[in-house]
């Protein structure tokens, strides 16, 4: 009977460590903000980024028209990552593009990471070197009507350790192509930067699972098992 008592406790105790390995995630965190442009086109890109998985923030960026009338192709977004923040293995995964105005279906294939941009020009109001940026898309072109046009582009910035918390009170910048008050064509370009907000928002934590009650998990599920054998053994 005794036995079967602590069986009961160990189960017990398991159940209570899936359902808070379920409603006890760690907390993500999310920033929003906008830059503008130091020199070209008056346009505007609303970044945000959240934190969707441990090591792994999510970037959003589109070419809002709401304040300038104009939209743009995106083919470059640099970003600052926290002095503080050691890691230097960083991978860039595109995710989606939207909308794409020209001939390509999908995703594009001419997606990289780089390190250490800097926007030629643009005077005393140069951002200077940005960390890291993503460039993606055809360049060159003022008229992206036959090729691509993102206005929007998601991506995922993965890094041991790496949250939304290293991009704060970061410079940011885009670079902008065929600007125009129409999607997918005008003559205009635009460079554009900014610094995001110094703290970030609590965002729905049940996206970032907490790695310790993983861990307790399965701390709970190795006393079980053993609990079990124990009584075997006795029977």
């Amino acid at each position: 009977m005794n036995n079967n008592y602590f069986n009961l406790i160990g189960i017990s105790l398991l159940t209570t460590s899936i359902s808070a390995y379920l409603v006890s995630p760690a907390q993500a965190n999310t920033l929003n903000f906008s830059i503008t442009e130091f020199t070209g086109s008056n346009t505007e890109v609303e970044f945000t980024l959240e934190d969707i998985a441990p090591n792994t923030v999510r970037f959003t960026s589109s070419v809002i028209n709401t304040n300038t009338g104009n939209f743009g192709d995106t083919v470059g977004l640099y970003f600052d990552v926290a002095d503080t923040f050691d890691s230097t293995n960083f991978i860039a995964t595109l995710i989606d593009v939207t909308p794409d105005a020209g001939t390509i279906s999908g995703l594009p294939d001419n997606f990289s990471l780089i390190e250490d941009f800097e926007f030629n020009g643009g005077g005393p109001a140069n951002p200077g070197v940005f960390d890291l940026g993503v460039e993606i898309g055809v360049k060159g072109a003022s008229d992206k009507g036959d090729a691509d046009y993102f206005q929007t582009v998601v991506f995922d910035l993965s890094a041991n350790g790496l949250t939304v918390e290293e991009f704060t009170s970061q410079k940011f910048g885009a670079r902008l192509q065929s600007v125009g008050s129409n999607i997918g064509s005008g003559e205009g370009s635009a460079k554009l930067a900014g610094i995001s907000p110094i703290s970030s928002d609590p965002s729905d934590p049940t996206d970032v699972p907490e790695p310790g009650t993983i861990l307790g998990l399965g701390l709970f599920t190795l006393g079980t098992a053993a609990n079990a054998r124990k009584t075997r053994k006795q029977q």
